[in-house]
């Protein structure tokens, strides 16, 4: 019974330190006098991005600035009669990447060395970032060329919680970017001089959808990573709740700071014990913030975690295949073979999806056979202590030939086989029982207690991640080789050029996936897993299209840098609310002690002594008292990270809807 209170006055406490700042679901703090929630949040949250954000303007000044340097010098902006594009358009080309792009990128990363830049910087990012994109999304048309704008997919990665801009800013932007692009791109193309030679509405359609695939992905994992970031922020706010003492100043010393407490790249606590402890914790974060961990009940349901994710890649993959459905078979070019969509099918529903399903299964029986240890050993424990305080003799002789043990059939097993002729069969059936037995329970332990069963977890997770990035590699390379592709290098003496930009696209989203997706892969599984996969494809690619080689691998290892921007800020972020979870739990069990010491009729007789001090004098106003404000809702973050996770899910309708919509007018 106490522990039953212990724990809803815990629970209570962890209520009113996250209700006392009003967030809403759209993640915003109330901003009233005198506390200033969400001005002080913003203050917190740019101080602290100062650096990601000079990091990412610097990774796209380099990269920009080597991209159109390199495509300028190659003639890709010079006059062609064969696209239409005349000098004019070059002058306004290069007028838009080095007068626009890169200077703005220039200015944003200079606006970050000075203090009012600094104390504006979200602002600052987010004009840098639409001013970017525009310019890109109108260089397109200009150009004339075919194709998706890679840099464009790129710039949506670190809008969405990299440089922390707040959750609505970034969707605001992002969406922005996404329906300009969709909308330009169609209303422009029955303008220029030879539509022909511009993408078609399908093209421009799955090109959007693959920017759309990008969004949702940062969307979702914004939401998690600031319902995160204000979840750490409101347990470091001053609470005293029915004490004066406060763990706050204890809080920013440098005992718990992350440079004392965890390894810099590896982000694991110095401590092995705290370590295993937060590991059990891992995938209990989200759905069960504030329970204790060592409860094997919660456990058992743990592959819920994950749901939404499989089945957003699920839609993710069958919009995807609507996407092969329309170039690998009704509108495909010369290029393609008839066995392209074959692959494609099974690469995608044949290798992927199936195996991100039997993630799911995997830590279903794990997360079961965890919680069948768990009773197991409670009820041993149990037992134990039983034995330990009874009186009751038992008699051991007696209770022996009542029941009949395995090492009992094994040491009457001479005597049966004298006088029967199977003896010997029932020994060895009941050795290959007593093998298999001590086998599973091996197994278990291998899976179960190293680290729990989220270690086994994460290196399967790591595995279906791989095969993820590598079927999509696979699928870039086969359709973008093959008899057809062959025949024509054959013929004209070089290669088909370009690989399938669509494509190459999904294979960067895939790369990305790892990184932020709901699956919650730790950083160091999902860094290591892409990195290998990722360079092995883009080995394998350089041979295809020897001219597209480096750039393309400019693009992988940006993504790449990125990505483990994202799963490093989501793991840091879990591991300080634990930390900040676990100080907040002992101050509480200070205050739970020092409350039990009072009595109930203590108690009542204070209040009773209150209320007859307020009620002196009152009387008079009391027909004039207005009454009192309605309390704030409790803030439930367990069902917002759900949310997360179903809005990730449902975003996947506009893409459904853009290829619906392709399928419908391909077809009048």
């Amino acid at each position: 019974m106490k522990t039953i209170k212990a724990k809803k006055y815990y629970t209570e406490q962890f209520q009113r330190i996250q209700q006392q700042t009003n967030m809403s679901r759209l993640l915003f703090f109330s901003d009233v006098a005198p506390t200033f929630y969400e001005s002080n949040y913003l203050t917190v949250a740019q101080d602290s991005s100062v650096s990601r954000v000079r990091a990412c303007f610097s990774i796209g000044l380099v990269g920009l600035l080597a991209l159109y340097l390199s495509e300028w010098k190659a003639d890709k902006y010079s006059p062609s009669a064969s696209v239409g594009r005349s000098s004019q358009d070059e002058t306004v080309i290069l007028a838009l990447a080095f007068g626009v792009i890169i200077p703005v990128l220039f200015l944003g990363l200079l606006a970050t060395l000075t203090p009012l830049g600094r104390r504006h910087l979200e602002n600052v990012t987010a004009a840098v970032f639409v001013v970017v994109a525009a310019a890109m999304i109108a260089k397109k048309p200009v150009e004339k060329v075919k194709g998706p704008v890679i840099p464009l997919l790129i710039l949506l990665i670190p809008i969405f919680g990299i440089t922390r801009m707040r959750y609505v800013k970034s969707c605001a932007i992002g969406w922005g970017i996404f329906l300009s692009y969709l909308v330009v791109m169609m209303a422009v193309r029955s303008r220029l001089p030879f539509p022909s030679s511009f993408d078609s509405y399908t093209d421009i359609s799955y090109q959007a959808i693959n920017y759309g695939i990008t969004a949702i992905g940062g969307m979702v994992s914004q939401y998690r990573q600031e319902l995160l970031r204000r979840r750490n922020f409101c347990l470091q706010l001053p609470f005293s709740g029915t004490m004066d003492a406060d763990s706050v100043a204890e809080m920013e010393t440098d005992k718990f700071s992350k440079k004392t407490l965890m390894h810099r790249w590896s982000l694991k606590f110095r401590h092995p014990e705290v370590e295993e402890c937060f590991y059990r914790y891992w995938y209990l974060i989200d759905p069960f913030p504030y329970e204790n961990p060592n409860s094997g009940s919660l456990h058992r349901g743990v592959f819920r975690t994950i749901r939404f994710a499989i089945w957003t890649l699920l839609l993710n993959q069958l919009v995807l295949l609507l996407q092969d459905i329309k170039f690998l078979r009704v509108k495909r070019d010369s290029l393609v073979d008839d066995d392209d969509l074959t692959y494609a099918l099974v690469l995608r529903f044949g290798v992927t999806v199936p195996l991100y399903f039997s993630a799911a299964l995997f830590m279903y029986f794990l997360g079961k056979a965890f919680y069948a240890r768990w009773v197991k050993e409670a009820e041993a424990a149990q037992n134990a202590a039983l034995t330990r305080d009874s009186t009751v003799s038992v008699d051991v002789q007696s209770q022996n030939h009542r029941t009949v043990s395995t090492s009992g059939v094994l040491a009457e097993l001479p005597e049966l086989e004298k006088t029967q002729p199977d003896s010997m069969r029932m020994k060895l059936v009941v050795q290959a029982a007593q093998i298999k037995s001590s086998t599973q329970d091996r197994v278990l332990d291998v899976l179960i207690n190293k680290g729990g069963y989220v270690r086994s977890t994460q290196i399967f997770s790591s595995i279906v991640i791989a095969s993820h990035v590598c079927c999509m590699g696979i699928l870039l390379l086969a359709v973008s080789t093959g008899k057809a592709a062959d025949a024509y290098e054959a013929v004209n003496h070089k290669s088909p050029g370009q690989p399938k930009p669509v494509y190459y696209m999904g294979f960067l989203n895939a790369v990305l996936f790892a990184h932020r997706s709901g699956f919650r892969v730790r950083f160091v599984y999902a860094t290591y897993t892409t990195f290998v996969v990722a360079v092995g494809i883009v080995i394998a690619a350089s041979s295809l299209s020897p001219a597209y080689y480096l750039q393309y691998a400019g693009y992988v290892c940006v993504i790449f840098l990125m990505g483990m921007m994202i799963s490093h800020e989501e793991e840091s972020l879990r591991r300080s609310f634990f930390v900040l979870k676990s100080i907040r739990t002992l101050e509480f069990e200070e205050w739970f002690a020092v409350v039990l010491r009072i009595q109930g009729w203590v108690k009542e007789r204070f209040r009773k002594k209150l209320r007859d001090v307020r009620s002196k004098g009152s009387k008079e106003l009391d027909a004039a008292q207005k009454p009192p404000p309605p309390a704030n809702a409790l803030i439930n973050t367990s069902a917002q990270m759900a949310y997360a996770s179903k809005l990730g899910m449902y975003s996947q309708m506009f893409n459904i809807a853009i290829a619906i919509a392709d399928v419908i007018t391909s077809s009048l």
